[in-house]
């Protein structure tokens, strides 16, 4: 009877290792693969930015320029009287 008490205990721990050590393993190749993918993401944002933030004609420019102040300007409330 305890020789089948401590061979389920002993399997139930060995299970344990065994599933740490596993994700251990797998979250450390994980974590490489998902750093050099943000690194390559991060690096083609700033690219694909950095050709956006220079602007190639007068017209792109202004129309940036509007674009800017349109999105800080404040909403204002419009009043309206009913007509009946």
């Amino acid at each position: 009877m305890g020789f089948i008490i401590r061979f389920i205990l002993f399997v139930v721990v060995f299970s344990w290792i065994i599933r740490a050590l596993r994700r251990l393993i797998f979250g450390m190749f994980y974590k490489r693969k998902f750093n050099q993918y943000n690194e390559q993401y991060n690096n083609q944002q700033s690219r694909a930015q950095q050709e956006k933030k220079t602007p190639e004609t007068q017209e792109d420019r202004i129309l940036d320029f509007q674009r800017k102040k349109f999105e800080t300007t404040e909403v204002e409330d419009a009043e309206y009287e009913e007509i009946r």
